[in-house]
């Protein structure tokens, strides 16, 4: 899950450069999904679950 969010931040600095607004946009949204995914999975392994 990680490295899946490292890729995609280092697709966002790519399309920066490139000034894809809409793409970033994107992958921004792509990141904080996983994040909230990560999150639940993190919060779901302390209630021992």
């Amino acid at each position: 899950m990680r490295i899946g969010q490292a890729r995609l931040n280092g697709r966002v600095q790519w399309q920066a450069a490139m000034k894809k607004s809409g793409a970033v946009a994107k992958s921004l949204r792509e990141i904080a999904e996983m994040e909230r995914r990560f999150t639940a999975y993190l919060e779901e392994g302390l209630k021992g679950g």
